[in-house]
């Protein structure tokens, strides 16, 4: 949206206008001094105007004309009297203009030019002199246009970076309805609708609106010129990436990266217009590139100014001798004429005319004058000259005819002098512009500086005007976009069009698909795009986007006040795709919350595709009654309403993807259906409003298909808030499972969508917003980012923000876009606790996330002005910056219409009152935004969420509001604000019953039910609404004696968060009761309330003192203790156990500490841990503590008995206070840890499989936490080979086994003996060891051994022998026909000792194959070694 300016961009060019009175014009006597003299002209003349260079003087064949002997003196110096008209001057009106060359060669053949060039002859500015419109003369139709056909040649030499002008710049007819390109460029230059067309502005505007456009181009190429073609290349690489395959999806990718990359700079539209600015940053910086814009401007003005300088007193020199010597020449002829005819009397020698015949001759000298000025002077036969040109040939005299004469006066002499006219001319100017003599700067009849000084003055007053028009014009542009990143309507616009055309080189390229776009002269022109063989623009014609401006006339009420006649212009873009026209709105897709609704800032992540790929019709309908005109080329052509209900147009959040699919948040509610049936009347609204909007994450997969149903075409990942029923509205979470493919429901966002719901009632326009990244969609919801995964479906908490920090941005004008999320409280601005999140946005591999604050424009600017009996308001914009704390009571019912057209009676029949409580004071609250690497935040893994829950703390806020009584003055209301989450709650409205519930989809009885809850609620809030207070300098002490802790204190202060935040939210500002001070110290008695922990992990005990001062107020102070002995006591402490161990496995011994001030122990037991009930096995009553204490180990032991072997036995120990007989009146510590004797271990069949390893395997012994493994040495004693097992991590082997260890390093063949026991750490470090096992021998597995095997002398024998192996107890040999065949057993060697066999009965001609393996045997039973190598025998 783009305000009016008048001032904006224009008048920004300075001419340069010398009125110089420099000669006096001399008189010239009659001959002989005789009367009358000759005519007397103007004593002293002074030029008011520049006038054009002195002409040639004419050639007339050569012939010099004798004018007579001219003698002149000037009497008055060159260098008086030069006065300057700076003030008043903006714009050159002479031919040269910053540098521009106006003799510009002008191609009429172009059709644009064409068009400027009619426009200009229908085009009227203000006449200076009369402030009436009026035509412009043939010279200024002549600048204009050369300026103009600079402009388009810069842009063509810049096509790369500038794109094509589009066809809305390239129209005009003379009716109203049109301004013509020129025009339309002064709007965009600020100027309204209504001044162009009524030629309300100068001719300067519009020459300097042209200079600013060429001069916003020229340099915004220069400094911004790769960041442009950076960013179009990442705009097409996101297009590549993406996947999309129609030019719809395009088009959304490009519209969607916009908004990436681009904000919107409400500043810059709130400061237009006005002369002061509206938004004001506290520390000001000057733009980047204003110093290089303004020193190349400068550079230009200089120059020109300079020249424009010299040309001026050049012009007024030339003037001064020019007319000395057209008099000169005049007076002689006059001479000659009088002097001929008193000659003609025939008067004797001695004889003088009368006064009658000197009257004659005067007059015939006059009358031959005039005729000879008239019609010229024959100076010889056949050549006539005029006293004009006789005065040019005398100027071009190359005769030296200058000098001065004694008195060092200036005299034209006929011959001998110092100087020629053109020499004496150059040194004047030379002299005038090194002049330190001051001149007249504003015209004020005082000499202010000289010339070299009011050069520089008036260039800088000159370039620094055009630097703002320059760098406001890229804000308007795609430069701004691309370059700044910041920029208004129209840039979105303009960036979104160039985009499109360089994704076409099909279309704007000179070669077609296969155009290099990257160069310049490769892009066609507006004369090759846009237009048919008369000239005109065809929308038929081969081209794909263009612009569309709206010029709105609506009232809009700001901080109560209406603003009438809202005459501001927004911009849009046509676009085509398949040969239909649509429109697309890339700005209020992006900033639709901030620049129409207004109650937030722009959120990164918050998008609304309600405004792409929609029609003109659409258009009208919803802007109905708040427009003056569309102006468009596309009205009767874009009217294809088919994808306003397509897939993208439910998305109301940034659509990524992963060039398979794309993801965004479905809202089902249809704005533009609402709308369009509210602006007609039609449908029934009130079941639209019923409907309750259903929020999913979806995936829409990338087909060549998009005008699907928009609430049907995609899947569902998840449902935030899925009912059966319409008006449920909060329902359950639920989310898809890829593998049982069904929806199922999820507990954390269930209890997350609930919170958002509540958090949207108190923080403005907060969105769920989603990004796709890495086999993730990540979103938000209330304080929290979480993923759905794609593959598993699971979904997982990434971050909470809990307690967040704002640091304020003083340089930024716009106050809301100012915050930045910091990590820690050091430099905070502001701290905040459990603000949600407003949405959240794909950057690269980071995430840009908003957290929602109500801090607001106004809050701190309203200082008082609105006083209730005052019908005025404006906001102080000198008293604040703004956004010095959070507004509360955000009123969702209220909007700026809000039931107008019914009044009070008809209202409450619903339940509702006419809202006064409106919302301005939450206009364009800000956002905290920060950056969180997405990499990062995958590697955390594991987050628990932090429940939001907390205990409300109301106080009643009284509030004036920004809306007026029927009387004229402020309304006034109140409500009760939670202070600690911001909740606002009214007194509910009771419904009338009557006849008119049938038509709202309710009914009467359902709309009480609910109006009985809130009122409950309600009244709960009022009677508990008020501070709650605590001893704000609170000394506590404790009574040795008796061990009571009581309080002193003689301030209080709010329990509840007041005091930290009183300077943070409007409904504490002022509230002196937030602390007291009381009269005379209070001393209060506490009791013991709470007790948690242990003595052994850490005992707290919590002492509250309650009661009310003498003046009524109540308090409650609290104290907290840590450790033992906080009380006399054992509530909330620990027994610490210190063993529970058994010898003889049918009785435990468990040993505990003695704990302070406890009377007696119980002792429990189960057979499982988690047991509901434990037997009491043991009470050892006072009296017997003493028997049971073990005084030189410092323990108490109890053996249980009588146990059963191989069972598991837990115990825990508690201490009492109290009596031994009666249970009820004792007071009881906390149960001890649990502890207990682990069963004896039962081997499972070890074995060994390697020559240098045993493999142990047991049974798991229940409720052990690890195992101790022992061997048997040589030497007899038995050694700790292993301990598995710790309370943090389960007992898991390499091969997945929990029951199972292998000890290596062992000697081949030899047998070793191991027992076992498990055990149970009670405490860190402490272990309880259940009974060893039996005795298990294993033997290592021998080593294979080498096998020799030959033919026997004898025949049918084999001889086969091998080596030793250590440990073996005997060998077995194995025989074959088949190398690879199958193998039996030939013989058993049982003597260790024999290492040799012979095999008989071989049967001759025969191969046979033989292998051998050792074993060692322990308790009968063996294990082999492996096979040896295999020997083949043949039997020949």
């Amino acid at each position: 949206m783009k305000h009016s300016s008048k001032k904006r961009f224009l008048s920004m060019f300075l001419s340069v206008a010398l009125l110089v009175g420099i000669f006096a014009t001399p008189a010239y006597a009659a001959p002989e001094e005789q009367e009358p003299q000759a005519p007397v002209i103007a004593e002293e003349q002074q030029a008011a105007e520049v006038v054009e260079e002195v002409a040639e003087a004419p050639e007339a064949d050569n012939t010099q004309a004798d004018i007579g002997s001219l003698s002149i003196t000037i009497e008055t110096p060159l260098n008086s009297n030069i006065t300057l008209n700076g003030t008043e001057i903006m714009a050159a009106a002479d031919a040269a203009v910053a540098g521009v060359d106006t003799s510009q060669e002008v191609d009429t053949s172009e059709p644009s030019m064409q068009i400027v060039e009619a426009e200009l002859d229908n085009i009227t500015v203000l006449d200076e002199a009369t402030s009436e419109p009026v035509l412009l003369t043939e010279e200024q139709k002549a600048q204009a246009l050369g300026m103009y056909q600079m402009y388009l040649d810069h842009w063509k030499k810049n096509a790369d970076v500038l794109g094509v002008q589009m066809p809305f710049y390239l129209q005009y007819n003379d009716n109203e309805d049109e301004l013509g390109i020129l025009g339309e460029m002064l709007v965009l230059a600020g100027l309204t609708v209504d001044d162009v067309r009524s030629g309300l502005y100068k001719f300067e505007d519009l020459t300097g609106m042209i200079m600013n456009f060429m001069y916003g181009d020229q340099l915004g190429v220069e400094f911004y010129g790769e960041a442009i073609r950076t960013r179009r290349d990442e705009a097409m690489q996101a297009v590549i990436d993406s996947g999309a395959e129609t030019e719809y999806q395009k088009l959304l990718v490009l519209n969607d990266w916009l908004a990436t990359i681009n904000s919107f700079d409400m500043s810059y539209i709130m400061n237009a217009g006005g002369e002061t600015p509206v938004m004001m940053a506290q520390e000001a910086t000057k733009h980047v590139h204003y110093d290089d814009v303004y020193d190349v401007l400068y550079a230009d003005y200089t120059d020109q100014i300079k020249a424009s300088f010299e040309a001026e007193i050049r012009g007024e020199v030339t003037k001064v001798f020019h007319d000395q010597v057209y008099e000169g020449i005049k007076g002689n002829f006059y001479k000659q004429y009088y002097e001929g005819y008193i000659a003609n009397l025939g008067l004797g020698e001695n004889e003088s005319p009368t006064d009658e015949q000197k009257a004659e001759a005067d007059a015939f000298a006059n009358d031959a004058v005039a005729t000879a000025e008239k019609d010229g002077v024959e100076v010889a036969p056949g050549v006539t000259m005029t006293f004009e040109e006789m005065t040019q040939q005398e100027l071009a005299s190359t005769e030296k005819k200058v000098t001065f004469d004694e008195s060092g006066k200036i005299v034209i002499v006929e011959s001998g002098g110092m100087y020629t006219y053109s020499e004496f001319i150059d040194m004047t100017v030379q002299t005038q512009m090194e002049s330190e003599d001051p001149v007249d700067i504003d015209k004020d009849g005082t000499l202010d500086m000289p010339i070299s000084q009011a050069i520089v003055v008036l260039s800088q007053q000159a370039a620094a005007g055009l630097t703002d028009g320059v760098l406001n014009y890229w804000e308007g542009s795609h430069i701004g976009a691309f370059g700044e990143g910041k920029t208004v309507c129209l840039g979105y616009s303009k960036a979104f069009s160039y985009l499109v055309q360089y994704m076409h080189p099909e279309i704007y390229g000179v070669d077609g698909a296969d155009t290099d776009m990257t160069v310049a002269a490769n892009w066609k022109s507006a004369a090759d795009l846009y237009y048919n063989e008369n000239g005109e623009i065809d929308i038929e014609a081969d081209y794909c986007t263009d612009l569309v401006r709206i010029s709105y006339d609506a009232s809009v009420t700001m901080f109560g006040e209406v603003q009438d006649n809202f005459n501001s212009d927004h911009f849009w873009n046509a676009a085509k795709v398949d040969g239909q026209w649509y429109y697309i709105d890339p700005c209020y897709n992006d900033v639709y919350t901030e620049v129409m609704i207004r109650d937030r800032v722009e959120t990164d992540g918050n998008i609304n595709h309600m405004y792409f790929m929609f029609s003109h019709t659409t258009a009208a309908n919803l802007y109905e009654g708040n427009y003056s005109v569309i102006k468009t080329l596309y009205e009767t052509a874009a009217t294809d309403q088919t994808y306003e209900d397509a897939w993208f147009s439910r998305a109301k959040s940034h659509i990524t993807s992963d060039a398979e699919a794309f993801y965004y948040i479905y809202d089902s509610t249809d704005t533009i259906s609402m709308l369009e049936d509210y602006n007609n009347n039609s449908g029934n609204i009130q079941d639209l409003m019923n409907k309750v909007a259903r929020i999913k994450l979806v995936r829409h997969g990338i087909t060549d298909i998009d005008n699907g149903d928009g609430d049907t075409d995609y899947d569902t990942l998840v449902e935030f808030n899925y009912s059966e029923e319409e008006t449920e509205e909060l329902g359950v979470a639920r989310v898809y499972n890829p593998e049982s493919k069904e929806m199922e429901e999820n507990e954390l966002l269930t209890t997350l969508y609930a919170a958002h719901t509540e958090q949207a009632e108190i923080y403005p326009s907060i969105a769920i917003t989603s990004a796709y990244y890495n086999g993730k969609v990540y979103f938000n919801l209330s304080t929290c980012i979480l993923s759905y995964e794609i593959e598993s479906g699971n979904v997982e908490l990434e971050k909470q923000y809990t307690t967040t920090y704002g640091l304020r941005d003083t340089t930024n004008a716009f106050g809301g876009m100012s915050f930045s999320l910091i990590s820690s409280p050091e430099g905070a601005n502001f701290t905040f606790e459990n603000h949600p999140i407003a949405g959240i946005l794909l950057r690269g591999e980071h995430l840009t996330v908003s957290i929602a604050t109500n801090m607001a424009y106004i809050s701190g600017k309203d200082d008082g002005v609105r006083s209730l009996d005052n019908g005025n308001y404006t906001a102080d914009s000198e008293a604040s910056y703004g956004y010095e704390f959070e507004e509360s009571n955000f009123n969702t019912d209220y909007s700026n219409n809000s039931m107008g057209d019914y009044d009070d009676s008809m209202l409450e029949m619903f339940g509702n009152t006419k809202e006064i409580n409106d919302n301005d004071e939450f206009m364009w609250v800000a956002n905290l935004v920060g950056v969180e690497a997405l990499v990062g935040m995958q590697e955390e893994v594991g987050l628990e969420y932090q429940s939001l829950e907390h205990d409300h703390h109301y106080l009643k806020y009284d509030e004036t509001y920004f809306t007026k009584t029927e009387e004229g003055t402020w309304n006034t209301g109140f409500c009760y604000v939670c202070t600690v989450c911001g909740k606002a709650v009214e007194e509910p409205v009771e419904p009338t019953d009557n006849d008119m519930w049938g038509s709202t989809g309710t009914s009467y009885e359902d709309q009480m039910a609910q109006y009985e809850l809130d009122k409950a609620e309600y009244d709960a809030i009022v009677e508990a609404a008020g501070h709650t207070y605590e001893p704000a300098d609170p000394v506590w002490s404790q009574n040795e004696e008796t061990g009571e802790w009581s309080v002193t204190f003689q301030n209080l202060i709010c329990s509840s968060v007041c005091d930290s935040v009183k300077h943070q939210k409007d409904c504490l500002l002022g509230d002196e009761s937030i602390t007291i001070a009381l009269e005379a110290q209070v001393i209060a008695t506490a009791e013991l309330t709470e007790t948690t922990g242990n003595c052994a992990d850490g005992l707290t005990s919590v002492f509250t003192a309650s009661g009310e001062t003498e003046g009524g107020i109540a308090y409650t102070a609290v104290h907290e203790v840590t450790g033992c002995g906080a009380d006399i006591g054992v509530a909330g402490k620990t027994v610490e156990v210190v063993s529970a161990y058994s010898k003889d496995q049918t009785s435990v011994k468990v040993s505990w500490k003695a704990l302070e001030h406890a009377d007696g122990y119980e002792v429990f037991r189960a057979t499982t841990q988690d047991a509901a009930d434990w037997d009491l096995v043991k009470t050892i009553t006072s009296d017997k503590v003493e028997a049971y204490t073990n005084a030189a180990m410092e323990e108490i032991q109890y053996r249980n008995v009588g146990l059963d072997v191989g069972t598991t036995y837990f115990y825990k120990v508690r201490a009492y206070k109290g009596s031994d007989e009666n249970p009820e009146e004792r007071q009881n510590s906390e149960f001890s840890t649990v502890v207990y004797m682990p069963s004896a271990v039962l081997f499972d069949g070890p074995y060994s499989n390697s020559t240098s390893r045993i493999r142990l395997l047991w049974k798991e012994v229940a409720a052990s936490t690890g195992y101790q493994i022992w061997r048997l040495e040589e030497d007899g004693t038995w050694k700790i080979v292993k301990t598995l097992g710790d309370r943090d991590n389960k007992l898991v082997d390499n091969q997945g086994k929990t029951t199972a260890y292998s000890n290596t390093g062992l000697e081949a063949g030899k047998t070793y003996t191991y027992k076992m026991r498990a055990f149970a750490i009670v405490e860190e470090g402490k272990k309880v060891f259940g009974a060893y096992s039996d005795e298990y021998k294993v033997a290592v597995m021998p080593e294979a051994v080498t096998l020799e095997g030959k033919k026997a002398a004898k025949a049918g024998i084999a001889n086969l022998s091998w080596n030793k192996a250590n440990g073996a107890a005997g060998y077995q040999i194995w025989m074959s026909e088949a190398k690879d065949g199958t193998y039996k057993v030939a013989k058993s060697v049982t003597d260790p000792s024999v290492t040799s066999y012979d095999v008989r009965g071989l049967s001759a001609g025969k191969t046979y194959y033989f292998k051998a393996r050792a074993y060692v045997e322990v308790d009968g039973k063996k294990t082999f070694g492996a096979y040896s190598n295999v020997v083949s025998v043949p039997m020949n």
